[in-house]
């Protein structure tokens, strides 16, 4: 039995204390909005940017994933959504852009 996780879409928010700190949270614009995580930028080697991307994309990275184990049957399929929301989640992770 899995536990379930906050649901997405998430995102990294600004910087907190000093620059190159990052809040993770619910990418939500009503309700409540649940706080996920920080990145603090403790070793000044710039990844604290790119760290605080890949975790704001866990969950369209575990969602992308899922889908694709569903779609190994239908080929047609696994092609369209490569092209589409894999190629999304990896710019959302990566910071860079989905059509290249």
């Amino acid at each position: 039995m899995s536990t379930k996780h906050t649901p997405g879409p998430w995102k990294a928010a600004g910087e907190l204390t000093k620059p190159g700190d990052f809040l993770i949270k619910q990418d939500i614009s009503d309700g409540p909005c649940y706080h996920i995580g920080e990145v603090w930028n403790t070793n000044g080697n710039g990844e604290n940017a790119a760290n605080a991307r890949l975790i704001a994309a866990a969950p369209e990275l575990l969602d992308a994933l899922r889908t694709l184990v569903q779609m190994t049957e239908n080929v047609g399929e696994i092609e369209r959504f490569l092209n589409g929301p894999a190629r999304a989640a990896i710019a959302k992770a990566t910071g860079e852009n989905p059509n290249t």
